[in-house]
């Protein structure tokens, strides 16, 4: 193992910090369940051999501090009907009183923090107004008035490329007619900063602003300037819609969809990031924007997923959300509204995420750490002897055969779908406590990659003579092509973080239709 030089083409002199974190790391994460895939796919070479599912990247999804970002008066609702044990957000069961809280109570609620938001935002764009009108010394100020009784969308974020800004623009008279229709209006708000080295993502900055004052989107796409903390806890609490159009599989977890979905503002959002997670369609927490699927190829991706924007928007969305009963409350979108927060709250906040933190990495560390240290450190001298060891002698292991047994019967003696396979190694010097012989199944595609389909432990029958021992393992017969298995030959130690940490792996592929027969 070249410790922190990148693997590819061959081997490399180039030194990656990333790989170098990894070797020295007992554990590594992403921040989401379709990170950590990422994450594995990205770095598979690190871990040559290994099916993708095996590398030793897991995922603990990011979360948010619920009582900074949640409303005052959105707490004070869940305190009269919940009662304060929802504030220590560990019991998830709680969260099922959500739906005693009265829909219309709710809903009075969520209009007031978007009459504040509004109220803050338009003194925003007033002073944003005055300044530009001073800069060019001609032309008058055009004061916005935004609706509170519209339907409210909310994008505010950093203005990165792949986040997609302008992405509802693509068809702007399709846009038009949802925005200005004065039976059921909709309105966007747009707010976020790019890097100042991001010339394109300042470009669309400019884009939305430019739109925002065409005649036909003035006071229905506001472009507010100094996002900061103060402005996203309005954003988070006041819109009706968080809208989030990432190009899949480029957000790695994001928050701000959290932040409002807690609130009960409904995510509108690529299934990315936390989102695949968290959008559950069956119960209707929220809407999707596209599937999972990833084209590859940009032009066609946007063109799909802005449609579906507009045909969700204007067949499910915008007609949800203007379906009132006689009092004025739109029950089946509070339906939606409760269902967002009681989904998101707990699952996604600081609480589960520390925990997770707490039971999955640090907890196993220190416990690994505490018993490395005993005996002044003398387990820690001896894995580092054991490693050596490992490291001098690990040629020597090879493998003799691997071999097809008999069917396996059931207890009534009656042929099964399942077969014994055998495979025999010659260790050297080593010991079988010093290794783990394991079997992937799974599928070789036309490409040459290992499709895993799970793993299945070896057990060790015996020393046929010494130094030779022989493993056996039950796996499934297949007669689809490319079906096969990968055996692995592994270090294994108490002591060790995970079994690739030595970066040592002797790999043997065998084709189901080549395998020999006792």
């Amino acid at each position: 193992m070249r410790i922190g030089l990148l693997p590819r083409g061959g081997g490399s002199d180039l030194f990656s910090l990333t790989i170098h974190a990894f070797h020295l790391s007992a554990q590594s994460n992403g921040v989401s369940r379709l990170h950590g895939h990422v994450s594995r796919t990205i770095w598979n070479d690190v871990w040559h051999g290994v099916p993708l599912g095996e590398i030793p990247i897991g995922h603990i999804t990011n979360g948010v501090h619920t009582l900074t970002w949640l409303a005052p008066s959105i707490a004070n609702l869940f305190d009269k009907y919940m009662g304060s044990e929802w504030r220590q957000i560990i019991d998830v069961n709680i969260w099922d009183k959500i739906h005693e809280v009265p829909s219309a109570e709710l809903w009075n609620v969520r209009n007031e923090l978007k009459e504040v938001m509004i109220k803050s935002i338009q003194h925003r764009l007033s002073l944003q107004s005055q300044r530009l009108l001073s800069n060019t010394k001609k032309g008058k100020s055009n004061e916005v008035v935004l609706n509170p009784k519209a339907l409210t969308l909310g994008f505010a974020r950093r203005f990165a490329t792949y986040k997609r800004a302008t992405l509802i623009f693509r068809d702007m008279e399709r846009l038009k007619k949802i925005l200005n229709n004065k039976e059921r209006p909709v309105q966007i708000i747009f707010a976020g900063k790019a890097h100042p080295a991001d010339n394109p993502g300042q470009e669309f900055i400019a884009r939305v602003y430019e739109i925002s004052q065409m005649k036909e989107f003035a006071g229905k796409v506001v472009m507010v300037e100094g996002y900061d903390m103060h402005l996203a806890r309005h954003l988070v609490s006041g819109v009706d819609i968080w809208l989030n159009t990432p190009r899949r599989p480029y957000e790695a977890s994001g928050t701000s969809g959290q932040k409002a979905g807690l609130n009960g503002a409904v995510n509108f959002s690529v299934l990315d990031g936390w989102w695949v997670e968290g959008y559950n369609e069956k119960e209707k927490n929220g809407w999707s924007i596209g599937g999972e699927n990833d084209f590859g190829y940009e032009e066609l991706q946007d063109k799909l997923d802005s449609e579906d924007i507009y045909e969700k928007l204007e067949r499910e969305i915008v007609p949800l959300y203007y379906d009132r009963n006689e009092d004025g409350v739109p029950e089946g979108w509070m339906q939606v509204v409760k269902e967002s927060i009681k989904t998101i709250l707990p699952q996604f906040s600081t609480a589960r995420m520390v925990r997770d933190y707490f039971n999955i990495m640090y907890m196993p560390a220190h416990i690994r750490g505490e018993r490395l240290a005993e005996d002044k450190f003398e387990k820690a001298k001896s894995l580092a002897d054991w490693k050596s060891w490992m490291k001098s002698n690990w040629e020597y292991i090879k493998v003799v055969s691997i071999e097809k047994g008999e069917h396996i019967r059931d207890d009534l003696g009656n042929l099964t779908e399942y077969y014994e396979i055998i495979i025999t190694i010659d260790l050297g010097p080593l010991s079988p406590s010093d290794v783990a012989i394991e079997i992937f199944k799974g599928v070789m595609d036309k490409k040459g990659e290992f499709k895993s389909q799970g793993l299945i432990p070896m057990k060790r029958l015996g020393e046929i003579w010494e130094g030779f021992y022989s493993y056996a393992g039950i796996v499934p017969s297949d007669d689809r092509e490319g079906w096969g298995f990968f055996f692995h030959i592994v270090p294994t130690h108490p002591d060790l973080g995970n079994k690739y940490e030595l970066g040592l792996i002797k790999t043997t592929y065998v084709a189901a239709t080549e395998l020999g027969t006792l």
